[in-house]
């Protein structure tokens, strides 16, 4: 069973968090990672610009980070009874932002971010515009599966 933990900063909306998470069970489920934990932070833009510029040298803020266990430090002095992916960091500032911009509505930005997050958890990347179109048309599969059961 997958275990997300949910930290927030000042963010209050329950159906969506519950919904995320859904949609967060669903891809890892899929990807054969049941049995793992992972946290989902919605913060400010301020926190995000911290952590944008001191782990990948940005100095602003953006929609949405990854931090993968697999690919980050070992936690050698600890043992976890459940293995950690890793860390979604979203800002609500800019999921507000863009989806006025992108004229959907939030829920479904958030989405979008959220499974963008996830894909880079498990390992897709867009640093190529093969794989850009892989990890798209994988984000687009999942926000439609989210929209789904949502209404």
């Amino acid at each position: 069973m997958v275990e997300i933990s949910f930290y927030n900063v000042d963010f209050d909306n329950t159906s969506l968090i519950k919904n995320l998470k859904r949609i967060i069970e669903l891809i890892l489920d899929d990807y054969n990672k049941r049995d793992y934990d992972l946290s989902l932070v919605v913060c400010d833009n301020a926190f995000i610009h911290n952590l944008n510029k001191e782990y990948r040298g940005k100095d602003l803020p953006t929609d949405v980070l990854s931090f993968s266990q697999e690919d980050g430090e070992d936690f050698k002095d600890f043992e976890f009874s459940t293995p950690v992916l890793g860390d979604i960091i979203i800002s609500a500032d800019k999921a507000i932002e863009q989806a006025k911009e992108y004229g959907v509505t939030g829920d479904e930005e958030f989405a979008r971010l959220a499974i963008h997050g996830t894909l880079h958890l498990l390992g897709l990347n867009h640093d190529t515009e093969a794989e850009e179109e892989e990890m798209l048309g994988l984000q687009d599969i999942y926000l439609d599966k989210f929209l789904v059961f949502i209404k």
